[in-house]
């Protein structure tokens, strides 16, 4: 073989193995995008499940609501008029530790809030609130002095005043996690309605 043959050939084998390497990086190449399409759907599916797992964990998480009696009790000159309300856990999980306060108070329409000389109580015991109960935890919210004519005309006939009570609650989910809620009514003589201030949950 001649000098020249022998370039040739080492020329040929020089190309083919830069070919052969080209492949292997385009080879290489193709995998990597491959490995990352495939991890970029398990990180989306991965992401699914979590969101999945959290709805369903809200959706069992216990939910405390209020449902307010109408009439009121009491509502009479000389009576202590009162709210009647029950709580109850509409979500599939007990709710533990569940604590209130109450506001009750003959104030000026239209409301603005609760004064300082509001009756107010807390309950001295927490409680638990299983899902569904039969039974409701029946909360009575009573004005804490006899009705005065005054009050008892302004409300029912001049329009003036407002009987009114909010009910605070907090609570602790079977998975630890704490919640509140806030619940609130105004009376004006001719029936019951929410007091938008007082009536948000977190």
């Amino acid at each position: 073989m001649t000098a020249d043959a022998v370039q040739i050939a080492i020329a040929h084998y020089t190309l083919a193995l830069v070919v052969v390497g080209a492949l292997q990086v385009i080879g290489l190449l193709v995998q990597a995008y491959f490995l990352c399409r495939a991890l970029r759907a398990t990180e989306k599916a991965a992401t699914a499940t979590t969101d999945s797992v959290k709805l369903a964990l809200e959706g069992m998480r216990a939910q405390v609501i209020v449902n307010v009696r109408n009439p009121i009790l009491g509502f009479n000159v000389g009576q202590k008029p009162s709210f009647v309300v029950d709580l109850r856990n509409v979500a599939s999980t007990a709710a533990y530790h569940v604590s209130y306060e109450t506001w009750i108070e003959v104030v000026k329409a239209p409301f603005f809030d609760f004064t300082s000389a509001a009756d107010y109580f807390k309950i001295p015991n927490t409680i638990a609130i299983h899902p569904n109960d039969q039974i409701p935890i029946t909360v009575q919210i009573e004005l804490q002095h006899p009705l005065s004519v005054t009050e008892a005309v302004g409300i029912a006939q001049n329009n003036t005043d407002l009987l009114c009570y909010r009910i605070h609650l907090t609570w602790d989910d079977a998975f630890g996690k704490p919640h509140w809620a806030d619940f609130a009514h105004g009376f004006n003589g001719q029936g019951i309605g929410p007091l938008p201030k007082y009536n948000d949950a977190g």
